[in-house]
């Protein structure tokens, strides 16, 4: 076995210590070596193979209609550069296909196609994360053949051509393509287009809406509903909005009043959506046995709103005005039908079961979600579909939503050119769904409508007009990441919901919770326009913030200076209701004693409460504590625990009383010199005086 030496000769440590330096020194040289021919061949990397997400190229006229009358024709370019490496600088070729599209295939972005050029337009350096946005401007001279063209829809294309590219860089060029209509189409008659239109709640009114909430969104909400009314269109209502304004009663703000009369008196087809548009297909993908429903609105009664007296035997008690109806009654609409309208594309077997089950009988279903359908309107098993087109709706979506202007111009235009191209066609029929988040977060929300009155190829019909066919399912899935988010979404409302006996209203948390879970389920979580991780980021911050429940909180140390000493404790209350709880504290040593252990305490909603806990201190000095528990009011389980470290300092107390009784009477001593001392002055004043007046006095003399 080696053995290190004990010691060595000072001229064999100086000849390790040389090894040790030169093999330092040679791997130094080799790091810097390796260093430098990989920071060489880094310069050598291209952007694209740097760059994580790759750069895209996106073209669209100014508008989706393109007419031959016009001087001038303006299109928009945008290059958007997510990567890390910035795109050197470059031109885009615009070009226009020059045989009229027939069928869809014909606007794919890989069809070779004859096009003529009608433009270039310059490019320059677009940094890393940014986006570059250009505007080409044709005018009729740039393109005399097109005046020659037959109405209809035309592919609209794009390529970057970059002004250097390295010698070994093999990357796919970017390329974009958008339809667009010239002249109108020829068609014999308009296409039949029937509209489902949502009238759902912003996304950021996670529960039952207040009365700010309904006078922020109502108007907004009549406009969309009454200009659906006046396209005929399928409404799909979500039932919180009739719950808030039913709630709140003769409360609730005018204009939302006035929309529940509205939508009450509608004769449009009309299809209430499960509470906070929870999605169906996914409780079925998390193996719901029956759809999930709120559990009551008790916590929404107006504060103002008095319970009424019991009558008596010989009366009978007319019901008070603002009365909150019976819960069923809150969710309940007359003249809408039993229907679901689940996300696109993710429907199955299981999502029909569970919708059979409750009595459902519509469907809106995505065109992706079935095969073989002979009509937009279709008997599928035994429901009625409206089969939505995912294109129209896609093109929607970006017209109402998309991030930049260019990209919306692009949805419009890709909108139009769709719906031109099913007129020209020929088809009896089409649904137009519209993306419920984009619509519902939309600043200007009939845009949309306005846009489609504008395209004379296609006539708003109601679903009523559209002829029955057939179809068979083709089943689709949610993602299996959502599904993962939302189980622990959730186990953690389960763990929540366990501390409603902290509250003085337990029902309270248990509806406020339903109401969350079934946010979160929300179908227009599904759309792309959400982010679902950051949703559900959210969603879990919320969660961990309530799973906090009452806790006490308390300090690293604190110090007790006499035999008796009251210790506040404050106890905080992390839920949105009024908590009330038992504290009990419990000395951890024979060191103190606790005349009190259990006091009850009312907490405020997201507030907090202090407690004096009274301390006997039974040795002058140390170390102990107070063990704190959270208790319900009835004492049946604790909810959370700490340690609150006590330090005993009874001698500073002694102290103390000596130094201030010390302190009292040196000043009673120094008090009593002075009023002596000040007397025997006065004394000796006055003697001093009596000579003087004896002189001057004369019957002193006599």
């Amino acid at each position: 076995m080696f053995r290190v030496p004990k010691l060595l000769p000072w001229r064999s440590i100086a000849s390790a210590m040389m090894i040790a330096l030169v093999a330092f020194g040679a791997a130094l040289g080799g790091l810097v070596a390796i260093g430098t021919t990989q920071a060489a061949h880094a310069e050598t990397v291209s952007p694209e193979a740097e760059a994580g997400e790759p750069a895209t190229l996106v073209i669209a006229p100014d508008e989706p209609v393109i007419r031959s009358s016009a001087e001038e024709f303006q299109f928009q370019v945008l290059l958007k550069n997510p990567s890390n490496a910035e795109i050197g600088a470059g031109e885009v070729v615009l070009s226009l296909d020059n045989l009229r599209a027939e069928s869809s295939a014909d606007l794919e972005l890989d069809t070779e196609r004859e096009t003529l050029e009608i433009a270039t337009v310059p490019l320059e350096i677009t940094p890393a994360g940014e986006n570059q946005t250009v505007s080409a401007s044709v005018t009729r001279t740039d393109m005399p053949l097109l005046f020659s063209r037959l109405s209809g829809v035309y592919p609209l294309r794009a390529e970057f051509i970059p002004e250097t590219q390295a010698e070994d860089e093999d990357a796919t060029p970017l390329r974009a393509t958008t339809p667009l209509v010239w002249n109108g189409v020829e068609s014999l008659s308009p296409l039949p287009l029937t509209l489902v239109v949502p009238l759902v709640l912003p996304s950021t009114i996670q529960t039952l809406p207040n009365r700010d909430d309904l006078a922020r969104t109502a108007p907004n909400l009549i406009q969309v509903f009454e200009a659906a009314e006046r396209r005929n269109a399928t409404i799909a209502i979500d039932p919180r909005i009739l719950a808030g304004i039913r709630v709140l009663g003769s409360d609730a703000p005018a204009a939302a009043t006035t929309l529940l009369e509205n939508i009450e008196k509608s004769a449009s087809p009309i299809i209430l959506l499960q509470f906070a548009d929870a999605d169906p297909a996914v409780q079925a993908a998390l193996g719901f046995e029956e759809l999930l429903k709120p559990v009551g609105f008790s916590r929404a009664q107006p504060k103002t709103q008095s319970t009424p007296a019991e009558p008596k035997a010989d009366e009978t008690l007319a019901n008070p005005e603002g009365e909150i109806p019976e819960f069923d009654g809150l969710l309940n609409l007359a003249n809408a039908k039993p229907g679901a309208w689940p996300a696109g594309g993710e429907v199955d077997s299981a999502t029909l079961g569970l919708l059979r089950k409750a009595g459902l009988t519509s469907l809106v279903l995505d065109s992706h979600n079935v095969s073989s359908a002979t009509s937009s309107r279709v008997e599928l098993s035994d429901f009625e579909a409206l089969i939505a087109n995912r294109q129209f709706g896609d093109s929607a979506r970006d017209s109402i939503a998309a991030g930049t202007t260019t990209e919306r111009a692009a949805g419009s235009a890709s909108l139009a050119s769709g719906l031109a191209l099913a007129a020209q066609l020929g088809e009896t029929g089409a649904v137009l769904a519209i993306d419920r988040v984009a619509l519902a977060d939309s600043p200007n929300p009939l845009e949309i409508f306005e846009e489609l009155d504008s395209f004379t190829w296609a006539q708003t019909v109601s679903e009523r007009q559209q002829a029955i066919g057939t179809a068979s399912l083709r089943a689709g899935t949610t993602t299996e990441d959502r599904r993962e988010l939302l189980r622990a979404t959730l186990l953690r409302a389960e763990q929540i919901d366990a501390l409603a006996p902290l509250l003085r209203a337990p029902d309270s948390l248990h509806e406020y919770q339903r109401e969350r879970v079934l946010q979160s389920l929300s179908a227009g979580n599904a759309s792309p326009l959400v982010d679902f991780a950051a949703v559900d980021e959210r969603i879990k911050l919320r969660d961990e913030q309530l799973l906090r429940g009452v806790q006490p909180v308390v300090t690293e140390n604190t110090q007790l200076v006499g035999t008796l000493s009251h210790i506040p404790i404050t106890l905080n209350n992390a839920l949105p209701f009024d908590a009330l709880v038992n504290l009990h504290a419990t000395p951890v040593s024979a060191a103190i004693s606790v005349s009190t252990r259990n006091f009850d305490v009312s907490v405020p909603a997201d507030g907090t409460a202090n407690v004096l806990v009274p301390v006997h201190s039974r040795i002058s000095s140390g170390d102990t504590g107070l063990a704190l528990e959270v208790q319900d009011h009835d004492r049946d389980r604790v909810f959370a625990t700490a340690l609150l470290p006590l330090t005993l300092r009874t001698t500073i107390e002694t102290v103390m009383i000596w130094v201030f009784g010390s302190a009292a009477v040196l000043l009673l001593g120094f008090g009593i010199f002075r009023s002596v001392r000040r007397r025997r002055t006065q004394q000796a004043e006055t003697k001093a005086a009596e000579p003087a007046e004896t002189e001057n006095d004369p019957d002193a003399k006599e």
